[in-house]
Formats: C-alpha cells, sequence, structure tokens
C-alpha cells in the first residue's frame, strides 16, 4: 500500500498539483477568451445593460485572480510573500463561487416566482458562504517550506469546513432549482421550461465533478498536495458552468424577445370592409401557447428585474375587438 505521507509522495502529487493548476489555467483562458464576445456586446450596447451582468463579471474576473496568484506561488524563481499569496488565493477563489452561486440563487428565486420562504432559504445559504469565506480570510496562515522549496499552506486541513459549507449550500441551491421546475404545471412547460431543466441537469453534472472530489480527498487527508489537487479545478468547472448558464438563458431571451417584436407587427390585410391584423403566429418552439408564463421568468432570471410578463401578454395580444 502506498505511502502518501511520505516526502517522495509528496513530492510527486505536488509536481501533479502544478500541471493540474496549469492545464485548468489554460482551459479557464481559452474559455474566457472565446466568450469576450458577450461582454463586449454589453459594453458596447448591442446588449442592454443589466444589474445581474456585474454578478456574471464577478463570476468570470475572481477565477483569474485566481489563477493568476496560483502561477506566481508555483512559478516564481523568487521568495514571494506566502502570506499574501494563500490569502489571495484562497479569498478570490471562494468569493468567485460566491459570485456563481448568485447566478444560480437568481435563477430559482425566479422559478420560484419570488417565494419569500425560498428567498430566504437561499438567502441564509449564501450568507453561510459569505462566513465560511470570511473564516478563510481570518484563519488561513501559509509560510515558506524550505523542504519544498515552496509556499505552503500551514493548515489546509482546516479548510474542510470551507468545504463542507460550499457543499451543502450548492446541494440546497440545485434540489431548490430542480424541485422549483417539477412543480410547475403541464400548461407552462414550454421552451423554456426544457431549457432550465437541461441547464439544470448539466449544473448537477458539474456540482458533482467539481465539488465531490476535493471534498473527500480533504476528508480522506492523504497528504498536503492532495488535500488541494481539485480544488482549483472545482472552481473552473463551477465558474465556466454558471457563465456558460448565464450566457445560454440571456441569448434565449433576445431570441424570444426578437420573436416578439416580430409577433408584435403581425399581418396587415385588406378586406371588403377594411383592414385587419391577422393573428401573429409563433414561428419558434421557444415561444409557448402563454407567454405571458414564462416571459417573466426568463426576465427575471438573466435580468434580476421585476416581472414583466404582463407587458409581453400585451404585446402579443390582437389588436381589436378579440384578444389571442
Amino acid at each position: 500500500m502506498a505511502n502518501w505521507k511520505s516526502f517522495s509522495a509528496l513530492v510527486a502529487e505536488l509536481l501533479t498539483l502544478v500541471k493540474v493548476v496549469h492545464f485548468m489555467g489554460g482551459m479557464y483562458i481559452w474559455e474566457f477568451l472565446i466568450s469576450l464576445r458577450f461582454e463586449y456586446d454589453v459594453l458596447t450596447g448591442k446588449r442592454k445593460f443589466r444589474p445581474s451582468f456585474l454578478i456574471y463579471l464577478g463570476a468570470r474576473l475572481f477565477p483569474i485572480v485566481t489563477l493568476i496568484t496560483c502561477f506566481v506561488w508555483q512559478d516564481a524563481n523568487f521568495r514571494p510573500h506566502c502570506q499574501i499569496l494563500a490569502s489571495f488565493a484562497f479569498v478570490s477563489s471562494y468569493v468567485g463561487g460566491l459570485f456563481a452561486s448568485a447566478l444560480i440563487i437568481l435563477r430559482i428565486v425566479a422559478i420560484w416566482e419570488r417565494n419569500k420562504i425560498v428567498i430566504v432559504i437561499t438567502s441564509v445559504s449564501w450568507l453561510a458562504n459569505v462566513g465560511a469565506c470570511i473564516r478563510c480570510a481570518a484563519t488561513l496562515r501559509a509560510s515558506w517550506d524550505e523542504t519544498i522549496q515552496s509556499c505552503r499552506v500551514l493548515d489546509v486541513v482546516g479548510t474542510r469546513y470551507n468545504v463542507v459549507f460550499i457543499f451543502i449550500s450548492d446541494f440546497v441551491l440545485l434540489a431548490l432549482m430542480l424541485t422549483g421546475l417539477l412543480r410547475w404545471d403541464n400548461r407552462r412547460k414550454g421552451g423554456i421550461w426544457h431549457l432550465l431543466f437541461t441547464q439544470g441537469l448539466a449544473w448537477v453534472a458539474a456540482f458533482m465533478l467539481a465539488e465531490i472530489p476535493p471534498l473527500v480527498l480533504n476528508f480522506m487527508n492523504l497528504n498536503y498536495a492532495m488535500d488541494l489537487i481539485f480544488q482549483y479545478p472545482g472552481l473552473t468547472i463551477i465558474s465556466i458552468g454558471s457563465t456558460r448558464i448565464y450566457r445560454g438563458l440571456s441569448d434565449h431571451l433576445v431570441q424570444t424577445t426578437a420573436i416578439i417584436h416580430s409577433n408584435k407587427v403581425g399581418q396587415t390585410c385588406p378586406s371588403a370592409i377594411g383592414s385587419f391584423r391577422a393573428r401573429p403566429v409563433s414561428t419558434s418552439d421557444n415561444l409557448t401557447t402563454r407567454p405571458g408564463d414564462t416571459q417573466g421568468v426568463i426576465d427575471l432570471i438573466v435580468h434580476s428585474a421585476r416581472d414583466r410578463s404582463d407587458n409581453v401578454q400585451k404585446q402579443v395580444a390582437v389588436d381589436g375587438d378579440e384578444k389571442v
């Protein structure tokens, strides 16, 4: 049986840790660059700016701070200030996770139609993560280790509380999101429901890949390197997953809005007694037969704004004596 506590095993796993961080860092940089068009469109006015975009930016930028810090930590040819590096690396990673969780919370609140109990549960869950982040910043200690010629966190096992808090919190959020979707009645299960449910399943997969391995290895406490080896990959998966889901839902809103505006115009047809506007027909499965039920959900999730379902219903209403 392998002796994980031996010096040779520690050195081998530290080298593996360096490779994992660099691989995941390169993957995140690639993902960041190929999706910059979204930010460009918002900042140049091609997409309308909404407050939730700031949360999205936080989920995108803080992992970059973590990445730069880890690269300096592992590749610097000088002796850095270990306490500052460790604090930046851990705190920025937790803050990035908080922003990613906030994106999911917006979705949950919208799915549950601003249910007060759900708002309380999600708020308490998110604030518990904030408390864990503050605890990490206050208790984290790191120093230079002459044996491995690198900075070393003195009590990696002490981060177990943070890992557990994050795991429980995200598990609760996942349960709320899927339960909220499953409770929708059949009349509302149109294109938007299928999109949200598919993205929910994708988030479950990301959750399992990102948070279960670090939790298990932290409790196993094999050695210093193995306690850390899956923490940065977990952050990368969560950040990429949450921001991709946000962009996907935003693109769906843009497409749906375009269809609604197209339907608003309708078709003007001459007749013997004058002109009338024909009943608009949806050209996409993204619109259901009851758009008022779904548009407000999309709007709240993407924009964190008030429910505008009534306005959408008015936009697709037929001008005349009869309503659609």
